[in-house]
């Protein structure tokens, strides 16, 4: 199955609509990436990406409806990012060059993808998961060994033994310099923004995309981003204690600031919201879906968000057995990560 995968991207020979059976498929591209991402990342990705920068020209950038093939390409390229950071790092230049030219797309579903593309390119970097779980020491590789012999088992999940991605200094260095290229570029437009005695056409057209792709910037590498010392509100007399928990997991320490003043990150996004809050209220009040966006952002700020499923950055590496993981069996469980 998995190499028959590979064979039909490999050979171009369908493309799927995005919505239901295209999403289906990646699916099932992801599950074998994750699984196998020795096998499937170099016979999927590269092709992807390059088909992704050859479809992307000029003359697109803004349209809405874009290319069947662009689009099922960059769904597949968003599902199989879910993978061990160690492999995609083998794969640097084809990923810079493939998002270099995709963050110009300017159509919602273009990137909406995007930005998909991006978070889980940065959570696979920098997060601590297990990427194997074995119940059994046979050797997965050898082809006289059937799983059936393994199925029905009785099993305590105190035997089930974890393997860990832990992110190496590379993986972190990677993902800072694409997440600060991309907080680079995507908060000049705010600059001085709720100073404006006018609307600004071009901010009103950008305005979504900008949001959402430094949204999901955010979530990608937030465990990296210290909380702000300032605080924005007077606090009132508590007997609370009110000071930051700080966990040592293993990790390497690492952080984000802003290169230019060395800055807190986390408090330009407060920051920025609170500035393009300003410039709503004075000239788009009715645009909804930028509220919402401002809304969603600020939350992530306040209570940090970590994709569910199979990314938890909380255990230790070192950690022996799942007994510490039983509730990540339920992928529908949001983690949260609060410092």
């Amino acid at each position: 199955m998995l190499y028959i995968l590979c064979y039909i991207i490999h050979r171009n020979i369908t493309t799927l609509e995005t919505d239901v059976s295209g999403r289906l498929f990646a699916s099932i591209c992801q599950a074998f990436t994750v699984s196998r991402p020795d096998i499937m990342l170099p016979k999927l990705l590269p092709r992807l990406c390059a088909s992704v920068q050859q479809l992307i020209t000029d003359d697109i950038l803004d349209d809405e409806e874009l290319d069947k093939t662009l689009l099922f390409h960059l769904l597949l390229l968003s599902f199989i990012m879910e993978s061990s950071g160690t492999e995609l790092f083998k794969y640097k230049s084809d990923i810079e060059g493939m998002l270099g030219a995709a963050l110009k797309l300017n159509g919602k579903k273009g990137y909406g993808f995007v930005s998909a593309i991006l978070r889980r390119l940065l959570i696979s970097l920098v997060n601590t998961y297990p990427y194997e779980n074995r119940i059994s020491e046979a050797d997965y590789d050898d082809p006289n060994y059937l799983a059936i012999r393994d199925w029905g088992i009785c099993m305590s999940r105190k035997d089930i033994k974890p393997s860990w991605h832990c992110s190496t200094e590379e993986e972190l260095s990677w993902a800072k310099e694409i997440f600060l290229r991309v907080f680079s570029e995507f908060t000049i437009m705010f600059d001085g923004v709720s100073t404006l005695s006018a609307p600004n056409p071009e901010l009103n057209k950008r305005l979504l995309k900008h949001l959402q792709i430094l949204e999901y910037s955010l979530q990608g590498v937030q465990y990296l981003l210290p909380f702000w010392d300032e605080t924005p509100l007077a606090l009132s007399e508590t007997v609370m204690d009110l000071d930051s928990d700080e966990f040592n997991f293993g990790q390497p320490k690492f952080i984000i600031l802003d290169p230019k003043d060395d800055g807190n990150i986390k408090y330009k996004y407060f920051q920025m919201y609170s500035n393009i809050t300003v410039y709503l209220d004075s000239w788009k009040s009715d645009d909804t879906d930028a509220y919402i966006a401002l809304v969603q952002g600020l939350d992530l700020l306040v209570i940090p968000f970590m994709e569910a499923e199979r990314r938890v950055p909380l255990p230790a590496p070192a950690a022996k057995s799942i007994a510490s993981l039983h509730n990540s069996l339920f992928r529908y469980i949001t983690y949260r990560n609060i410092t």
